[in-house]
């Protein structure tokens, strides 16, 4: 699982924290923006990877996700295009496969690999793999439900396009990342969890009941799932 978790957390880098407006601007107005966006993906996965640069298996591994996950964003974006589809289907869709192609690595031998430090190493933590894991949850779900919540508003007031308030945005981060840590922090850390939604009562911002309850259940179902994780 060393390497799945590193790749699965560089995805998560890449699509949702790295993937800024501008780079997304450019992967819808451009066919080569995909690939930039790939690009950066690819870049992560080795950077958070880099005891396997020794081995070509591994660095033809990231090649072939380099081009899948490029190529499937492309294949996404001509088919808004064309059917103005860009639905929450279509976005879990992709997310589910992105993640397939990643698992695909189980078939190699580089899946085997284990990275170990001594105690004394700066990178001692780097070599297990519950901080990747839990590191992996807090991306996905604290930056990723940035942009699951809007999808979801879509669906539920039939709006005719996908809209991410900026504001709660960077609000929604920090809220999900906070109750994800104390749910699933051992012992009974999760009773202080309602001090983090008093934030939002005494906020002057106005937040939507669909906004606040996808925000909710995608921290506690994050925080429960890293509890039995770790």
């Amino acid at each position: 699982m060393f390497v799945f978790w590193r790749l699965l957390l560089a995805h998560f880098i890449a699509d949702f924290p790295l993937q800024t407006n501008e780079i997304y601007f450019l992967k819808t107005k451009y066919s080569w923006g995909s690939l930039l966006h790939s690009g950066i993906f690819a870049a992560t996965s080795a950077l958070l990877l880099w005891p396997l640069w020794g081995r070509p298996d591994f660095w033809l591994f990231l090649l072939f996700l380099f081009v899948s996950h490029g190529l499937q964003d492309l294949l996404k974006i001509i088919y808004n295009r064309k059917n103005s589809r860009d639905t929450i289907w279509l976005f879990l869709l992709d997310q589910v496969l992105h993640i397939a192609f990643i698992s695909t690595v189980f078939l190699l031998p580089v899946s085997l690999m284990k990275y170990t430090v001594s105690q004394e190493a700066w990178f001692y933590w780097y070599s297990q793999d519950k901080p990747i894991i839990y590191l992996t949850f807090l991306v996905g779900i604290g930056f990723g439900g940035s942009i699951l919540i809007p999808y979801v508003e879509k669906l539920v007031k039939k709006l005719p396009q996908v809209e991410i308030p900026p504001k709660f945005k960077y609000y929604g981060i920090l809220e999900r990342i906070l109750v994800m840590t104390l749910v699933s922090a051992p012992g009974y850390w999760y009773v202080f969890t309602p001090i983090v939604f008093l934030v939002r009562y005494f906020s002057r911002e106005t937040y939507s009941t669909v906004s606040v309850v996808v925000s909710v259940l995608a921290a506690v179902a994050g925080g429960i799932i890293l509890r039995g994780l770790l």
